[in-house]
């Protein structure tokens, strides 16, 4: 079954977005201890929480100038700028020792996010739309999840053989600073995402650049900007709106805070 899958159209046709995202997740990386990490390091629950409200906030208000980017320089950069810029960000909570330094890394996180959001669920569609095959979009979406849902199931196994084989709690000194085995899983993480980036170059989406797009781009710019401002404006002004950003807010926090623990 898996060697005609491998000689299908399917897999001709996506089998960078599928490697990229299997390769990316399967390397263990700090989510399923992510609470276990932030404790460690003497956060309370209430600034941890703070960090991820500004994450779940950031999300809100990145979502359309962001998603600009993927108009103007096509999806497949859009989401690899998502997941080059989450590299760094995951290598940088290696080394975080204040709160404001959680905090200011979730913000970024929450920006990087809103790069691949859309992008990465649209892509497909225009590699199909380029190719005459949007019978396989469906087809797509369904091995997408299996993938990553298989993928994940190993991530959180490799995550298990690693704290193993580093020791979760052994004291690791590096540049200086004093870490735990767990640590280590914001670097497995960002060799994730960096790894899932590169493998990002074997896809070939149907986005070219053409004569006038400076005027484009400029003019996108402009009216991204506009919008985003209006946007912003409803959001806080609509008590509805409102609301609903605040409890959205407030279930990322309970979740993070109570499903992770271990």
């Amino acid at each position: 079954m898996l060697k005609k899958f491998f000689k299908s159209d399917e897999w001709k046709l996506f089998h960078g977005l599928y490697l990229a995202l299997f390769v990316g997740v399967s390397i263990p990386d700090i989510d399923m201890i992510i609470m276990v990490f932030f404790f460690s390091k003497g956060f309370s629950a209430t600034q941890i929480g703070l960090g991820m409200a500004i994450q779940s906030l950031l999300i809100i208000l990145s979502e359309i100038p962001t998603g600009a980017v993927a108009d103007i320089f096509g999806k497949r950069r859009s989401v690899q700028i998502s997941w080059l810029m989450q590299s760094v960000i995951f290598a940088l909570f290696f080394f975080i020792t204040e709160p404001w330094m959680m905090m200011t890394l979730f913000a970024l996180k929450g920006i990087a996010i809103t790069f691949s959001s859309g992008a990465y669920e649209s892509l497909p569609y225009e590699i199909a739309e380029k190719e005459g095959r949007k019978d396989l979009v469906k087809k797509f979406y369904s091995t997408n999840e299996f993938v990553y849902k298989f993928a994940t199931a190993l991530s959180n196994l490799n995550v298990i053989l690693f704290l193993l084989l580093v020791g979760a709690e052994t004291t690791w000194h590096v540049f200086g600073q004093q870490h735990l085995g767990l640590d280590f899983l914001w670097l497995t993480g960002s060799v994730g995402y960096f790894i899932g980036t590169l493998l990002l170059f074997r896809v070939k989406e149907g986005y070219s650049r053409k004569d006038g797009d400076s005027e484009f781009i400029e003019n996108t710019a402009q009216e991204v900007g506009k919008i985003s401002v209006k946007a912003f404006k409803y959001t806080l002004t609509h008590k509805v709106v409102r609301k609903m950003v605040l409890v959205g807010i407030f279930m990322t926090i309970t979740t993070q805070l109570f499903a992770d623990i271990v």
